[in-house]
């Protein structure tokens, strides 16, 4: 039976976290006796002796390293995870080599002190384990504490509430996307940081956007220069940047009779475009895709499941498919039916599967490819998540042996700028400016957009990055199915290049252990991304993220997937 102490969790916690002798008296007295052990605060000077109080003032201006005092095991493995999982690699290596030392309070510069952003993790990283050892203690000693009272964290938030601050105050913005922060100020390269200070690696490269990472400095450049002549023209205006930009795309696609394209400001835009093309083009009202894909936020496109003019095959049925030979069967169920002279085109997404990075199966969709193709429809091919390199290859379709006839390109074309294109094969582009088709938008082939996407084209090759997704993305893709071997409620691991996702058992779901580990990894400097409704984790850096961090990312993973 467990012991009933008139004690707070809270003051545990306190006891913990601030070594407080009082707090330490007063639980042995509520507890009868039962003493916690704890560990203290301080500076230390270069001789390793204790600074406390008024003395403390007088070492302000100087740098030294204020951490716990690890005099014990747990304390010093403490730190060595710290280290390990959660500070800057820049400084990293210097706290390391003090721990290998076993003088964790030797006087550095420029170390903790000097980033307050590092001194502010430490100590949120201690309270969730001290808040872990809390639990475990009172477990442990078979006692039952009163635990913090509704009204009591209504009126006095804590910093965990604060820091994970799930619904943020935003009375001006329409709710249409869970917000998990509201105070992002800055980013830089993979980093984005919050007016604290704190910066936070980006997982998610924006909304999968940012492939050079944020605030390049090559984009920047063309933005400034761009902005200085013209931003902005009437479709009947135009800009040689356009036609600039437009042969730097077209010759990513490596067409015969090479193509032509227009600049839109979305990736919805670009699909939309592109199956209209393809109709006008074939003359022809029904298309076919995946219903597991994810085109569009807006019309035809963004509603096909609704819709009786497309026809979705499920490709998940067709994953674990044993019959041999490089093509479907004629019998295959799930193209039983399907009349390739109906269709104006096959529309192909070849991977994002609305963020569950499930890729569909080369058979079937060179077999779609072909019925298509021998009955005179078209191939369409949404590029806007897995293109310009996201995949290890310059485009998903790459990965397939196809040759597409539109191609719509989006968010990393802008690399956060709004840009996107659809791209249209030459004797397709023949046949749409012979019928007069007609489209227009109001930022259409627009300069400043046809600048960043040029330059962002040429970065991407300049520093080699289409090869860099691919190497360290079978990097990235070996960690994480180590962590399945260590781990039996991850149900599987899936990656191409630096698009990769880890989904868990359905008793994970059940459990909401995703938002969990959402809420911890970004407690430790981390966003990913993160859907329960799917049970996913996903992971769609930079391809420009330096190596270390994503080293560092997975550790940290590992240590929250303990934990859970």
């Amino acid at each position: 039976m467990k012991k009933k102490v008139n004690v707070d969790f809270n003051e545990i916690l306190d006891s913990l976290e601030m070594g407080s002798v009082e707090i330490t008296q007063y639980l042995n007295t509520e507890t009868g006796g039962i003493a916690m052990v704890n560990e203290m605060g301080g500076s230390f000077d270069e001789n390793g002796n204790a600074i406390y109080g008024d003395d403390l003032d007088k070492f302000q201006d100087e740098k030294y390293i204020a951490l716990p005092i690890v005099d014990s095991q747990e304390g010093y493995e403490d730190m060595v995870e710290f280290i390990r999982t959660v500070t800057d690699p820049r400084i990293s290596t210097k706290l390391e080599n003090a721990l290998d030392q076993r003088r964790p309070f030797r006087r550095f510069k420029d170390v903790l002190i000097s980033f307050p952003a590092e001194e502010k993790r430490w100590f949120k990283f201690k309270e969730n384990i001290n808040r872990k050892r809390a639990y475990q203690w009172i477990e442990d000693h078979n006692l039952e504490i009163n635990e913090p009272s509704e009204k009591q964290e209504k009126e006095e938030p804590g910093e965990e509430e604060e820091f994970l601050l799930m619904d943020p105050d935003l009375p001006h913005i329409l709710c249409t996307y869970p917000v998990v922060k509201n105070d992002v100020i800055r980013a830089e390269g993979s980093f984005v940081y919050d007016s604290a200070g704190i910066g936070y690696v980006d997982f998610e490269s924006g909304m999968w956007c940012t492939v050079l990472g944020h605030n390049h400095k090559s984009v920047l450049n063309a933005i400034g220069y761009q902005l200085q002549s013209v931003m902005h023209l009437h479709p009947k205006l135009t800009s040689t940047v356009s036609n600039t930009a437009a042969k730097a795309l077209l010759a990513l696609v490596h067409w015969k009779n090479g193509g032509k394209a227009v600049f839109l400001s979305s990736g919805s835009e670009a699909v939309e475009l592109c199956v209209k093309m393809a109709k006008i083009a074939t003359e022809r009202r029904t298309v076919l895709t995946f219903s597991n894909s994810y085109l569009s936020a807006l019309g035809e496109s963004g509603n096909f499941l609704t819709r009786d003019s497309w026809t979705k095959i499920d490709f998940l049925k067709c994953l674990k498919c044993s019959e041999p030979g490089d093509t479907c069967p004629s019998g295959c169920p799930q193209l039983a039916g399907i009349n390739y002279a109906d269709y104006a085109a096959f529309v192909f997404e070849p991977g994002t599967s609305s963020g569950r990075v499930i890729f569909p199966p080369l058979k079937l969709v060179q077999s779609i490819v072909a019925g298509i193709r021998a009955a005179r429809g078209l191939i369409v091919v949404d590029e806007v998540t897995t293109g310009l390199g996201r995949t290890g290859k310059w485009f998903g379709y790459n990965h397939y042996d196809i040759q597409p006839d539109l191609v719509a390109v989006g968010k990393s074309l802008g690399n956060g700028y709004p840009v996107s294109a659809a791209l249209v094969e030459a004797k397709v582009a023949e046949e749409l400016e012979r019928k007069n088709f007609y489209y227009s938008q109001s930022h259409q082939n627009d300069p400043l957009g046809c600048s960043v996407a040029k330059t962002v084209i040429k970065v991407l090759k300049k520093e080699k990055l289409i090869e860099r997704s691919n190497d360290l993305g079978k990097e990235f893709l070996q960690l994480l199915l180590e962590l399945k071997e260590q781990f039996d409620f991850i149900a599987e691991v899936r990656g191409r290049g630096l698009m990769l996702a880890m989904e868990l058992e359905e008793e994970a779901r059940k459990q909401g252990m995703i938002d969990t580990i959402f809420e911890r990894m970004l407690c430790m400097g981390y966003f990913i991304g993160a859907v329960q409704a799917r049970n996913v984790i996903r992971f769609f850096p930079p391809l420009n993220i330096e190596e270390i961090y994503v080293d560092k990312m997975v550790r940290c993973l590992r240590e929250v997937l303990n934990n859970v």
